[in-house]
């Protein structure tokens, strides 16, 4: 599966981790596989580490559906922010897409892209208080 993910009970964390060539059918997989995994809590922050990424399979367009998507597994698993990692200008603009899709589909709270791994660990501790 090219998302792979981690979760961290103590933390509440979830760590996603996608890879190689990504596609809209692997990002629905893993929001699926997300939704009906019992050992993954509630109230938990997400965290999308796009490091091992290749390439991006779609186009804004096709990436229209991910927010409905999104508002299943975060309706389920009562996701409290998902904060992208996203090192390069590809990520990042990929990421930013994300975040204007979503606040277009009334996601507004909860939706940070970030440049490195200890931003995104500070903004976990934000987030917590």
């Amino acid at each position: 599966m090219p998302v792979k993910y981690e979760y961290d009970p103590k933390l509440s964390i979830l760590h996603a981790r996608p890879h190689g060539e990504l596609s809209i059918t692997d990002i629905a997989n893993y929001f699926h596989e997300v939704s009906n995994d019992n050992k993954i809590g509630q109230e938990i922050i997400e965290v999308v580490h796009f490091d091992d990424v290749v390439d991006f399979r779609f186009s804004s367009d096709n990436a229209t559906s991910i927010p409905q998507q999104y508002k299943e597994v975060q309706e389920r698993k009562k996701i409290r922010a998902t904060i992208f990692i996203a090192k390069d200008e590809i990520q990042f603009g990929i990421a930013r897409m994300f975040q204007i899709l979503f606040e277009i589909n009334d996601i507004k709270e909860g939706i940070f892209v970030v440049r490195t791994d200890k931003k995104a660990e500070n903004l976990i501790k934000e987030i917590r208080v």
